[in-house]
């Protein structure tokens, strides 16, 4: 299925997350930013209660919540996903 959800990972029927951690990720020593903006990033997530979504996805016009993210932070949309069922884990597009 191809989507482009607008800065959305929720697409109607499914929450998209990334299946694995990207090769730059933001969670990992790859990264392709500085800490200090990295932790700028998670903050602002913090603070409007969203999610960082992969790099990777939005580069090719698709939304999909970075794995790193999913599995190291928590908002309120990803936990209600996850409680309803709807998450589902997507390869993130190769770059």
């Amino acid at each position: 299925m191809s989507y482009n959800s607008k800065k959305d990972a929720f697409d109607g029927k499914n929450f998209h997350v990334a299946n694995k951690r990207c090769d730059e990720c933001l969670f990992s020593d790859a990264k392709i930013v500085g800490d200090d903006r990295r932790d700028s990033i998670l903050k602002e997530c913090r603070r409007k209660d969203t999610y960082f979504l992969c790099h990777k996805g939005t580069i090719t016009g698709k939304s999909i919540v970075c794995r790193g993210f999913f599995e190291t932070r928590s908002n309120t949309a990803c936990r209600m996903a996850e409680v309803m069922g709807i998450v589902k884990f997507v390869e993130p597009p190769k770059t």
